[in-house]
């Protein structure tokens, strides 16, 4: 992947991320401290214990409905910290086609 490629996604996940992981905490009642768009290849996203969602920018060559699935999901993490039955109950009934939306990234 060119440089400018992975700049092109960069801006792409710059301008489409942070709107919309505002948009599903103001929705569902999240917090969280910031978002981080970085170059991950080995995980889609991220939640740290201070509430920073990181994302990788790479998410940006997958359709909306996927960004979105692993967008809920790290939002989810600010009051789950785990993926026990609890973190999947409260995930699932915000998204129910949870499971549909990230069968393309491999999960």
């Amino acid at each position: 992947m060119s440089n400018s490629e992975k700049e092109q996604l960069r801006r792409l996940a710059k301008e489409y991320i942070p709107s919309r992981v505002t948009e599903y905490a103001n929705r569902f009642g999240f917090e969280y401290t910031k978002v981080r768009i970085g170059s991950a290849k080995t995980r889609w996203g991220s939640c740290s214990a201070k509430g920073t969602l990181s994302f990788s920018l790479y998410l940006m060559r997958y359709p909306v409905e996927c960004i979105d699935a692993v967008i809920l999901h790290e939002l989810v993490h600010t009051r789950q910290r785990n993926h026990k039955a609890g973190f999947y109950n409260e995930l699932l009934r915000l998204m129910p086609d949870y499971y549909e939306r990230v069968k393309v990234l491999g999960k």
